[in-house]
């Protein structure tokens, strides 16, 4: 189980990076909850962290079903083609 603080903190980061919510607090909160629980198994830096947090909460705002596994995924093969281009930018 996670600390309450844990999500808490992870939204005011985003909302300093100028992300929104129009949902409700408590469903904000048991989203993020989730994302940590991700971010502790997969053990994300902070970039990645705040990276994965705001994807998540911009696939939710679209309205489309969760599967927050499914799009962790997706995230992973994109943070691996972003990866990917920095090495190729540095050789």
């Amino acid at each position: 189980m996670i600390e309450d603080s844990e999500a808490d903190e992870i939204w005011v980061r985003l909302q300093y990076g100028g992300d929104a919510w129009d949902g409700l607090p408590s469903e904000r909160h048991d989203l993020l909850g989730e994302a940590v629980q991700v971010v502790r198994q997969c053990s994300l830096d902070d970039t990645a962290t705040l990276t994965w947090c705001a994807k998540l909460m911009a696939t939710v705002a679209t309205g489309r079903h969760v599967n927050v596994a499914h799009i962790f995924v997706n995230f992973q093969k994109e943070l691996t083609g972003l990866y990917d281009d920095d090495l190729q930018n540095t050789v």
